[in-house]
């Protein structure tokens, strides 16, 4: 896991940050951006060099960025003695200390023996995820216009829905490209590529990302920076509820660096002299990046950033001595332009499957309004039931300082747009929410996650307002020893006491305490095959069936081994296997499944099974009880598997070990 997580580090961080120190950032804010630079570079060199034939691995992808980045730093950054502003509060110091409080909680919440050895969650989308990361580490194929678990020559021939022509689908893929080099680089499991890459984000990508976006908007606001530090850890949504909800990777990191987008458009809008085109095309370079990573985090950086653009063009104007009319027109346009991108794209064709979606409402309104007011703000945060109702008052306060201040209206009207999108997305039928939350699948696990970023920059400005009013009252007596210091306390009581919320039990859980129960349970031993005796088994079927295809069943857990072991079962996802229509493998993938059995007396089969090249069967559960308790499972349709035993003509038993069974195909 070490190996893993310092690869991964290497990779986000080294050529970035040479990058935007060549540019003239400062240091900690050029370490905080730097995972833009290879997330955009692996989405555009993956679809390239696909196309050209060049294979993707840690040589061909990363080398030529880090030597690129390395000579624009030896070359650029004596010529760029001024620094830029950007993130000049984010200090050594600062920065430090988000990190050890972002490993702390990531050490507390998510790092245990099993996320530590390679376990994974045997969940929804859990199968995908793995599977792409297996196929693009063994294909050196990294395109996010060509995603499929079956990308080899070998696995493309076998492939159950359609041949070597027939991979082609567009998929944000990006995250998956990031594993698949830690995969290739360390020599470790898909699993432990992708715990490696969450004990990243959570201890530093995002730490960091909030720490830029809190210094950029809230400039000079030392106490507003320092609390950060530890209100950006204390909201399970994010990110630690999509690792066991979904589990929801791409947007988890995506996320992760949304952040930096908000950073760079308030950096814009400082005006700064001489950066406008660097932000520009930092902002542009994010813009890709995120795209490719998960693009709902693009339409997320325009709810959070739009209405802010808008306040500016208007502030703007007057400075100008613009009209009143005038400067409401211009912003008002800015608006109107947002609204009718907002419309032209969910109407879009090629967004309609996103927009389409539809995941069910789990509570009334008025029990949606509530639960707003305790952070229980999606479906998966219902454990904790007591939430959060400190941190929401926090970040409430901080609101309140805000409007007082007249600092960030724009930002306001983004965070109480997305509560309104959260309430919704959770109690509300009908178009309204299809319209409001298409973009995030009207999940409100998405929705939550994202609201995370705007409450903790609130609850950050609510601990400054706190700060303030405190050295205010305090500046009024002259008993009071010296202002600044004094005035924290009250400062700090408060981060105390949400801190405590968080972890400390007072009817259920803490909510970071659920989590880290919720994550060692679904890491742990709810999944079979996180066992010991079980994994040990795979290994010793992996030494027997090297790199042959191995027949199988998708609802007796054998379609995790691709991704986790590198066993190559025929079925890998749980995806599409079936719509109104009827099933959607092909007519021999069928045959395979519903009559290998009669391999020894059926030529069809036998054919088909020669064409797939398929050498072994493996049954993970000869009782059928895993099977059963899947509601899609029709044991017609796995009969040719499944009714397989030490007596079927055509098949040699090779391997036994409780409810598993490993054939050999003789016949």
């Amino acid at each position: 896991m070490l190996i893993a997580v310092l690869v991964m580090l290497l990779m986000l961080f080294v050529p970035g940050s040479l990058a935007f120190v060549a540019a003239g950032i400062p240091t900690c804010a050029s370490l905080a951006l730097s995972p833009i630079v290879v997330t955009a570079w692996l989405g555009v060199a993956g679809v390239v060099y696909a196309l050209v034939g060049i294979p993707a691995n840690p040589l061909t992808v990363l080398v030529p960025l880090t030597v690129a980045c390395l000579l624009a730093a030896i070359l650029f950054t004596r010529r760029n003695n001024k620094r830029a502003e950007l993130g000049k509060g984010l200090t050594l110091r600062v920065a430090l200390l988000y990190i050890a409080v972002g490993a702390a909680v990531c050490l507390f919440v998510f790092v245990s023996r099993g996320t530590a050895t390679g376990s994974f969650i045997q969940q929804w989308d859990n199968d995908t995820h793995l599977s792409i990361i297996r196929a693009f580490a063994d294909s050196q194929t990294m395109s996010s216009l060509r995603v499929s678990p079956y990308l080899t020559a070998a696995d493309a021939v076998a492939n159950p829905f359609g041949g070597p022509d027939d991979i082609f689908s567009f998929y944000p893929a990006v995250f998956h490209g990031l594993c698949a080099l830690v995969v290739l680089w360390a020599g470790v499991s898909a699993p432990m590529a992708i715990n490696a890459s969450i004990i990243v984000t959570g201890s530093i990508v995002f730490p960091l990302a909030m720490a830029l976006c809190i210094s950029e908007v809230f400039r000079d606001d030392k106490a507003a920076l320092l609390s950060g530090a530890v209100l950006c850890c204390l909201f399970p949504a994010m990110p630690y509820a999509l690792v066991v909800f979904g589990p929801l990777y791409p947007n988890l990191f995506a996320f992760a660096l949304l952040p930096l987008g908000v950073a760079l458009v308030f950096g814009l809008m400082h005006g700064e002299r001489g950066r406008r085109a660097f932000y520009a095309g930092a902002l542009l370079v994010t813009v890709v990046a995120l795209a490719l990573v998960h693009p709902n985090a693009d339409f997320s950086l325009g709810v959070l950033t739009v209405p802010s653009i808008a306040v500016h063009v208007f502030r703007t104007q007057c400075h100008h001595d613009a009209s009143f009319a005038r400067a409401w027109a211009m912003a008002a346009g800015v608006l109107v332009a947002a609204i009718a991108a907002w419309v032209a794209l969910y109407n879009a064709p090629f967004l309609q499957g996103v927009i389409s979606n539809y995941w069910g409402t789990y509570e009334s309104l008025p029990e949606a309004i509530r639960n707003q007011a305790f952070l229980i703000t999606s479906s998966h945060l219902y454990g904790p039931k007591e939430g959060q109702p400190l941190l929401f008052a926090l970040a409430a306060i901080g609101v309140i300082t805000d409007i007082i201040r007249h600092h960030r209206p724009g930002l306001v009207a983004s965070y109480i747009m997305l509560q309104v999108m959260s309430i919704v997305a959770s109690s509300v039928e009908g178009p309204v929410r299809q319209f409001m939350t298409g973009f995030w699948y009207t999940d409100s696990n998405r929705i939550a996650a994202f609201l995370v970023i705007p409450a903790i920059i609130f609850a950050a400005e609510g601990v400054s307002g706190i700060y303030c009013f405190a050295k205010t009252q305090m500046r009024k007596s002259p008993k009071w020893p010296p202002v600044n210091k004094t005035a924290a306390v009250p400062a700090f009581i408060v981060i105390v006491l949400v801190s405590v919320e968080a972890f400390v039990p007072v009817h259920y859980y803490g909510a970071l305490n659920y989590a880290r129960d919720e994550i060692d349970g679904a890491y742990g031993h709810w999944n079979p095959l996180n066992n010991e005796t079980i994994r040990n088994d795979l290994k010793d079927i992996k030494e027997i069936v090297g790199n042959d295809t191995v027949a199988n069943s998708t609802y007796d857990k054998s379609l995790y081994l691709y991704g986790t072991n590198d066993i190559r079962v025929l079925y890998r996802t749980n995806d599409e296997m079936v719509n109104a229509q009827g099933p959607l493998d092909t007519d021999g993938a069928q045959i395979v499944r519903t009559c290998l059995d009669q391999i020894a007396s059926n030529g069809s089969v036998r054919a088909e099974v020669e064409r797939r090249g398929i050498r072994w069967v493996l049954q993970m559960d000869v009782t059928g009880r895993t099977q059963q308790s899947n509601a899609y499972y029709h044991s017609e349709d796995w009969a040719g598997i499944e009714s397989i035993d030490e007596n079927t003509p055509g098949f040699q038993l090779v391997y036994k070990d409780n409810n598993i069974r490993l054939y050999r195909v003789v016949g």
